[in-house]
């Protein structure tokens, strides 16, 4: 008989990665059935083989209105074991009807909050097995993302920059990314600049040391970024979600942290490692302080 488990998520790179743990337990709690993943078509190949629903879909927008659930879902869902909804601020802060809706899919329905609570201090990819665990599903102690990519991934050896992020409050300052670059290649390091969309809108903001480089790297989704890091000798970037996919990648990590509790969002991995601002303040992160971590990582 055949049956599904399904998963909505949204969010940016970083979170999503960060949920790759509860893909994974979601698996292992239904071993025989096939996995539905509800999120952006493209980062949701990181989870692997899975059947995909672009919640952009007018048949899933439709939920989220008084229309109910429309047929083409009830199908689809009807073998439907297990849904786990990601819903921010949990099930008190869902749109109306909606997990009414949700739970016309399937009638098991387990809500989870992908947000912190205040006080919290353990990692956010723990947190996120909450629902799973609060249900009686026996979880193992991993919660570290991993991603597998195939055996021909693109990518070259490269330590690659990343000066960008989704929040300028979380950037430590460009010119100090210029300093760093200009201290790895005088060590003899091949460098490389990772440029997605954030720094492309902000692309004047950047020194042109970093924006009108040939070295830019420019990957055409979040699996051919995967590619770039796994082959990667080492990632310095921001507190982004390309730091989490190179940590989750077994690429050595280097992520510089400002205001965010590293403790709940740092990236997880064998190789990643995190430098974090005094008193939270970016601008009051020394480049030689970057330097010397970079060296200590680079000479592990």
């Amino acid at each position: 008989m055949s049956a599904s488990v399904a998963l909505v998520r949204g969010g940016a790179l970083g979170d999503y990665v960060l949920t790759l743990p509860l893909i994974r337990a979601l698996r292992a709690a239904v071993p025989e059935a096939r996995l539905i993943l509800v999120g952006d078509p493209a980062t949701t190949r990181l989870a692997g083989d899975a059947e995909r629903i672009d919640p952009d879909d007018r048949h899933w927008s439709q939920l989220y209105t008084s229309a109910g659930a429309p047929q083409t879902l009830r199908e689809r869902f009807s073998d439907c074991r297990l849904l786990v909804a990601c819903v921010a601020g949990g099930s008190d802060a869902a749109p109306p009807g909606y997990l009414e809706n949700l739970s016309a899919l399937c009638p098991r329905l387990l809500v989870g909050d992908p947000l912190p609570t205040p006080g919290q201090q353990r990692h956010m990819s723990a947190r996120l097995l909450d629902p799973l665990r609060e249900a009686g599903f026996s979880l193992p102690d991993d919660s570290v993302p991993r991603i597998e990519l195939p055996q021909s991934a693109p990518g070259e050896e490269l330590v690659i920059l990343h000066p960008g992020s989704g929040s300028r409050d979380k950037c430590w300052p460009a010119e100090r990314f210029v300093s760093l670059l200009a201290w790895l290649e005088g060590q003899g390091q091949r460098v490389g600049i990772l440029w997605g969309p954030v720094e492309e809108a902000r692309r004047f903001e950047f020194p042109q040391a970093l924006a009108a480089t040939s070295k830019r790297l420019c990957p055409e989704s979040p699996l051919d970024l995967a590619g770039h890091l796994a082959a990667a000798r080492l990632y310095v970037g921001n507190d982004s979600g390309p730091g989490h996919v190179a940590a989750a990648v077994g690429c050595p990590t280097l992520s510089l942290f400002g205001p965010t509790d590293p403790r709940l969002w740092r990236p997880l991995g064998p190789r990643a490692h995190v430098l974090r601002a005094p008193c939270g303040q970016l601008e009051d992160l020394a480049t030689t302080a970057v330097i010397q971590s970079v060296a200590e990582v680079l000479a592990e």
